[in-house]
């Protein structure tokens, strides 16, 4: 299976500890690992174990929404993804999952309470668009309507 995780920095706070350890956990499982990513500082600096593609045309960053969501649609074609994985509400990065074969697998690790609004509406579209919410706590998944958290 070819497994991608959206990444944006390597600064081994929390949720980018996570990313590497599932990366890794699932390539020593024989899953073939992908790094997308805004940050062409990323491929430089070679934290990363595995391959390293950026969102935007001809492997520069985009800060235009539609390219990002059109490259990410694109690396999803050409490279066969079969899982995207994001932590955190990253709208374009769903978007650009729609008419693939790429599921989409959400980490969700806020209480919705604590998401300010112009950001809310972002929240409630990568609900809509996930095949599978993971949620760091019982307390946070509570938080949620009954059609997430199923």
């Amino acid at each position: 299976m070819k497994i991608a995780f959206k990444i944006e920095r390597v600064n081994y706070g929390g949720g980018e500890r996570v990313i590497l350890a599932l990366a890794d956990s699932f390539k020593k499982k024989g899953h073939e690992i992908i790094f997308i990513s805004h940050n062409q500082d990323l491929q430089s600096v070679g934290v990363l174990p595995n391959k390293c593609i950026l969102i935007g045309k001809n492997g520069s960053p985009t800060k235009s929404r539609l390219r990002r969501i059109l490259s990410v649609n694109r690396i999803c074609k050409e490279e066969n993804i079969d899982v995207l994985i994001i932590f955190g509400p990253e709208p374009y990065i769903a978007l650009g999952t729609l008419w693939t074969k790429t599921k989409l697998l959400y980490s969700l690790r806020v209480d919705p309470k604590e998401i300010r609004s112009p950001f809310q509406w972002t929240v409630k579209l990568v609900h809509l668009l996930a095949n599978g919410i993971v949620f760091q706590t019982s307390v946070v998944q509570n938080s949620y309507p009954d059609f997430v958290r199923k």
